[in-house]
């Protein structure tokens, strides 16, 4: 396979720059939609992605364990490193056709030069959980899913308050009911903490449930404004007016 990408720069190595940059986007965006595929493992690790030569290979890890003291005991864990399978262009086509993925659209929003601000936050939210699909860190995936939600959910120019407007925003677009999203506020606050200790002291082991509970609120989030009505005929200013309407105990 061979990308092209059209770009001006001043010399050879900021062309290269550029163009390699932007390339990373789609592949990021094409990792988000190919985790979409039915039947790919649902953990911090997609079963199959696309990625440049040399960034990603397939391997088993073997690690020694020794127990001391007690029994003499030596045994090898291991485990697959990387993509277990080839990515398949065909059944993500087919994904589209059958979960309405919105492959046409997220094809037009990467080539538009003249995105409004939420078409820009929706290719930067799927450039990240992207990301966060195939890094192996769980933290740094962590990590990697919250900035997506926060790109995604936080569109105004405000840094106060974040925690209490993310968790009450994506409660009012995934809950159903007043208990539901009551729910969801107090999860993604607590996820959103673990964020914070990360950031700021380094020390927070996530856990594989931590790192669950992240992307599936992260995924769905995309996935509403992305192609469910009423928000995947909002703009920026829509989404943030219907943001300003809502209550915890409205229904959508």
């Amino acid at each position: 396979p061979v990308g092209m990408i059209e770009g001006s720069s001043i010399d050879v190595e900021a062309a290269k720059s550029l163009s390699l940059k932007e390339l990373s986007i789609t592949i990021n965006v094409i990792n988000f939609l190919g985790r979409q595929i039915p039947y790919n493992p649902y953990g911090h690790r997609n079963s199959s992605y696309i990625f440049l030569p040399g960034e990603k290979h397939r391997s088993v890890v073997t690690s020694p364990v020794v127990e001391i003291g007690g029994k003499e005991y030596t045994g090898f864990g291991s485990k697959v490193v990387g993509p277990i399978s080839d990515f398949s262009f065909k059944a993500l086509h087919e994904a589209d056709v059958s979960q309405s993925l919105e492959l046409k659209r997220v094809n037009t929003l990467l080539e538009n030069k003249r995105k409004n601000l939420l078409e820009e936050r929706l290719i930067t939210a799927m450039n990240w959980l992207g990301k966060a699909f195939v890094e192996e860190n769980k933290e740094q995936s962590f990590l990697y899913c919250a900035i997506s939600l926060e790109a995604m959910i936080l569109l105004e120019d405000k840094r106060y308050k974040l925690s209490d407007r993310l968790s009450t925003r994506v409660a009012q677009i995934m809950g159903k009911d007043l208990a539901s999203r009551e729910y969801i506020k107090s999860k993604v606050k607590t996820l959103y903490n673990i964020r914070s200790e990360i950031v700021h002291d380094g020390k927070y082991q996530v856990t594989n449930i931590d790192l669950s509970w992240m992307i599936y609120f992260s995924n769905n989030c995309i996935l509403r404004i992305l192609r469910d009505d009423p928000f995947k005929t909002m703009n920026d200013k829509e989404l943030l007016d219907w943001f300003d309407n809502q209550s915890l105990g409205l229904k959508n």
